[in-house]
């Protein structure tokens, strides 16, 4: 039987608040992005099988509410909904798919993205809750000096590049982010450069995703596992260098490459640390349109200056998160309107809307986090 943890959020006169630890990096920041508005910190009870996990919630005398995110959530609701029929549930994913479908008329509240809902209504006692992009947790520093000797790192003005990285469409098939393609590395390199000013040191950040398939499309099981840079990783780098030796005469001139590379197991720079050195220096953000809570930080924290990258690896649902987005904040779309056809509506407004909460977590978040204060009777902090 696989082990599960849970969180015990708040323990009040109302009963207990429990989360299912997601498996998924993506589905964890989603909830650490919600946990974050409620009044008092996680506190983790004890790692349990799922039996023993179900023997807590049925410990509780008054109202229980669980949260759950991703695909394990709604494995774990799917496997117990008799034993949770009298359990507020909510349920929170990046998007609305046949198993998320799943859990209508099931769960108490579904959080999903807006753009991913459609026409899709309400169905028994399901609320389907339409947040504004993807709930995350991001807690930017500000002490640059304090920031660079941790990050042991030199430099005045950074720049961030998020590399975009091989993923499913909606049917999973998996869409291969790679040197070939509309996309190459070369072009890539080229328009990147020509965004950022002189003197600036450009932090290239790669993911678990960046080159997991090979150019023969075949999966690379050693992929960020062996302490190796990954071949898109490596081929966008030597493309940058192939260019800035070529044109020293021309600008931007004296830019630094630094490689932000992910391997499994070994700590990093966390990507609030690498947020962090570009709002303090003023440098520019380039992030793959592939990967949705990456982009719904970016937009919450830098709300009018992402540049978006469609690559090979784009696909619909990515494309309507940018589009609701772009109406939200009026990014600086860049490269996007030249290899991708896509309808933006209106042209951008002068001032872009700046809905960004303190610079940390995201609008989803609040707006789930709320939800689950009138769902639970928990209370949040009044600050955030």
């Amino acid at each position: 039987m696989r082990l599960l943890f849970i969180f015990l959020l708040t323990h009040n006169v109302f009963g207990g608040f429990y989360c299912l630890k997601p498996e998924a990096l993506g589905d964890a920041e989603q909830q650490a992005g919600i946990i974050w508005f409620l009044q008092q910190k996680p506190e983790i009870i004890e790692e349990a099988k799922a039996a023993e996990l179900l023997a807590k919630i049925k410990e509780d005398t008054e109202t229980v509410v669980l949260l759950t995110t991703g695909s394990s959530g709604v494995s774990f609701i799917t496997e117990n909904m008799d034993f949770l029929k009298n359990v507020k549930t909510i349920h929170t994913s990046h998007i609305l798919d046949d198993k998320c479908k799943s859990l209508l008329g099931v769960v108490d509240v579904l959080a999903v993205p807006s753009y991913t809902v459609g026409c899709q209504e309400n169905k028994g006692k399901t609320q389907i809750l339409k947040t504004t992009g993807v709930s995350h947790l991001t807690i930017l520093e500000q002490d640059l000096e304090a920031l660079k000797k941790k990050l042991d790192i030199t430099g005045s003005k950074f720049s961030l590049k998020i590399m975009g990285g091989d993923a499913p469409d909606e049917k999973g098939v998996i869409q291969f982010y790679s040197t070939a393609g509309v996309f190459s590395a070369d072009s890539e390199a080229l328009s990147d450069v020509m965004t950022i000013s002189e003197g600036t040191t450009l932090l290239i950040s790669n993911g678990p995703r960046t080159g997991l398939y090979g150019i023969d499309q075949k999966k690379n099981n050693s992929a960020h596992q062996d302490g190796k840079v990954d071949y898109v990783t490596k081929s966008y780098v030597a493309s940058l260098k192939n260019y800035l030796a070529k044109n020293r005469s021309k600008k931007p001139k004296n830019i630094t490459l630094k490689v932000i590379d992910f391997q499994f197991g070994k700590k990093g720079p966390s990507i609030s640390d690498l947020f962090s050195l570009v709002k303090l220096t003023g440098g520019k953000v380039i992030v793959a349109a592939d990967s949705t809570t990456t982009l719904s930080k970016a937009f919450d924290i830098f709300p009018g200056e992402v540049i978006v990258e469609v690559n090979t690896a784009t696909n619909k649902t990515h494309l309507k998160h940018i589009k609701a987005e772009h109406n939200r904040y009026a990014l600086v779309l860049g490269r996007m309107l030249r290899f991708c056809e896509i309808d933006l509506g209106e042209s951008l407004p002068k001032t872009p809307v700046k809905e960004i909460l303190n610079g940390n977590t995201s609008v989803a978040a609040r707006e789930i986090a709320k939800t689950l204060k009138e769902v639970g009777s928990i209370e949040l902090l009044a600050d955030r």
